[in-house]
């Protein structure tokens, strides 16, 4: 039987090291050496046994935190176990898993009427929290995070889709296609110093606070034919679905509705619901309305479209709460953003120019915040006084932060994988981001200075793809907090 043990890797120390699978094996009582076998199989048998967290090649700076998914074959009879973790210049972290029955968890399996047709099922060993710390036997040798290749999948910016994409009928499932795998739920603390024993953090906090940690975070997930939202709650890492065919889902100030972009053949274009799905309205009627964003008073929808026949990108607003409004221009322009402040930060287009723009609601007193082309998705912090976007202005997607004021330009991401859709969390403490860093695609979360690199959770399939006959990619808004 496959045995998978779950891992959150923690760093608490204050250098960086990096995490693979093949890191990880577990020894019997016995001494026998049992290695992880994960490395072999093919992406069907991952998402065959329900297995999204397969992180390699993967630098954990301080404060970072990723959870791990290591599988092992052990045979039907009962071990006593021990997990060993030896990242690369640091001593061997050893945990104790305990007994392991396995003979008897595939006798109980084997008895449940509901699984006859699959006789081997997920079972898990709950052996609750245990941890250990490490000590550098050498400085590691590995730097923080490197820059990021140019073409990673960000694929193309998120303003530059013209028309997003799911369309064909999906299949919704938040739950993996289970197979049979008994699995033990740990925590490994390894503190990575270069000195014998941790420093003390000074300056700005380099990990996530617990109360920024909690809340629902949506996004839009492909999964091969089209597009669906899911939710996620931050605080226990659990994603659900939530809608078929739909992308770009923004949260209302207040809550309680929901704007996404709607690719069902008899309602194409923006939709604005309750979070139950009642009280909807199809608030953008053309296939090329996307990235919606709430007015302060969640009374209005601003939002991009390519709707002329020319193609131009053009900023209109309608209303957030009446069945197909008519809309109104407010500027040329990609990628909007308006805060519950007023302020309004976009992507310039046409004769706003390149780089970021703010401006109020009425688009007076306009500023310009960056100057290149490459800078989009903008996100103002709660506060008002920062706004984080995503740039591949240095070669490779990473996010960045800036005042918004103009002054204080700062990248946050130093990872060779693509790192973008930045989002602030509701107390300003922290950010949620996208990225393939590590391998598979998912939700990370970060403080508002770029430490403490968390993964939330991992994305079911992808975040882009493109969908029946549709020739351009969604770049599925961002993640929400």
């Amino acid at each position: 039987m496959d045995f998978i043990v779950s891992v959150r890797v923690e760093n608490f120390g204050d250098q960086p090291f990096v995490v693979f699978t093949d890191q990880f094996h577990i020894e019997t009582k016995t001494g026998e050496k049992i290695t992880e076998i994960g490395q072999n199989f093919a992406s069907s048998e991952f998402k065959r046994l329900g297995v999204t967290n397969r992180f390699e090649d993967l630098t954990l700076r301080a404060g970072g935190s990723v959870l791990e998914e290591i599988i092992f074959y052990l045979e039907a009879k009962s071990y006593e176990l021990t997990l060993h973790f030896s990242p690369q210049d640091l001593e061997s972290i050893s945990l104790e898993l305990g007994e392991i029955d396995m003979a008897d968890t595939l006798t109980t399996l084997l008895a449940i009427p509901a699984l006859e047709a699959t006789p081997i099922e997920t079972a898990i060993a709950d052996v609750g929290d245990l941890t250990a710390e490490s000590t550098p036997s050498a400085e590691p040798t590995q730097s923080t995070e490197s820059t990021q290749s140019t073409e990673s999948t960000q694929s193309a910016e998120p303003t530059q889709s013209t028309e997003s994409t799911p369309s064909a009928e999906s299949t919704p499932s938040t739950e993996p296609t289970p197979s049979a795998k008994p699995i033990v739920e740990i925590t490994i603390e390894a503190i990575a110093t270069s000195t014998s024993q941790p420093q003390p953090s000074q300056g700005p906090a380099r990990t996530i606070q617990s109360e920024s940690l909690h809340g629902t975070i949506a996004f839009a997930n492909f999964n091969g034919t089209t597009y669906d939202i899911h939710f996620g709650d931050i605080a226990s890492g659990e994603i659900w679905f939530w809608h078929e065919e739909a992308s770009q889902p923004t949260f209302s100030n207040g809550g309680e509705r929901i704007a996404f972009h709607s690719w069902k053949n008899d309602a194409r274009g923006l939709i604005t619901a309750n979070l139950d799905k009642t009280g909807k309205f199809l608030v953008g009627t053309y296939l090329e309305d996307q990235l919606p964003t709430w007015s302060p008073d969640d009374s209005q929808i601003l939002l991009l479209s390519r709707r002329e026949m020319n193609r131009p990108s053009i900023l209109y607003k309608a209303s957030a709460n009446q069945e197909r409004p008519e809309a109104s221009v407010l500027a040329e322009g990609e990628y909007p953003m308006w805060h519950v402040s007023g302020q309004i930060v976009w992507r310039g287009w046409g004769n706003t120019g390149e780089g970021l723009k703010i401006a109020t609601s009425d688009m007076g007193n306009e500023q310009s915040l960056t100057n290149s082309g490459k800078d989009t998705a903008p996100s103002i912090s709660p506060d008002g006084s920062q706004v984080t976007f995503m740039s591949s202005r240095n070669g490779n997607w990473d996010i960045f932060v800036i005042n918004t004021d103009g002054s204080g330009l700062s990248k946050l991401t130093e990872d060779t994988a693509a790192d973008g859709l930045p989002t602030w969390s509701p107390d300003g403490n922290a950010i949620a981001f996208v990225s393939n860093r590590g391998g598979p695609w998912a939700i990370w979360a970060m403080t508002a200075n770029g430490t403490g690199i968390r993964q939330l959770f991992t994305y079911p399939n992808t975040p882009d793809g493109f969908v029946a006959s549709e020739p351009t990619q969604d770049t599925t808004r961002r993640a929400l907090f």
